[in-house]
């Protein structure tokens, strides 16, 4: 099943797109809330790896806290991982209040390894 990743930084869209790909898992990168309300609505993703500071030019998108939020109303099938480079406390516990959160990396300590055993984990069970 396809990963979805939401993440407006080129240099970490490689990096997920390498690490999932690397693992065999196939994915789409879109760089805004909006294009990721757009394939959300055509078609379901078991995963979404979505970056909460998304730095959308557009007026009209929302935020990587807010899609968690659309997500978990439009299609809670899908599971999440978090990932920022500006967490917080508030920003955690906000993102997992929504039900489909599983994990919150941050990317100035991120784990390849964390992140390769999470992502088959949950493309793989039923949570």
């Amino acid at each position: 099943m396809t990963v979805l990743v939401v993440e407006d930084q080129p240099e970490w869209q490689r990096v997920f797109l390498t690490i999932l790909h690397d693992i065999g898992c196939p994915c789409d990168v879109v760089g805004s809330s909006a294009e990721a309300m757009a394939k959300l609505r055509q078609e379901s993703f078991k995963l979404a790896i979505i970056d909460v500071r998304l730095t959308d030019w557009d007026p009209d998108d929302i935020g990587g806290l807010d899609l968690i939020d659309w997500l978990a109303e439009n299609a809670a099938e899908t599971r999440v991982i978090v990932v920022t480079a500006y967490a917080d406390v508030e920003v955690a516990r906000r993102s997992f209040k929504s039900g489909i959160v599983v994990d919150f990396f941050h990317k100035a300590r991120f784990s390849h390894l964390e992140f390769v055993e999470l992502v088959r984990q949950v493309v793989t069970s039923n949570l």
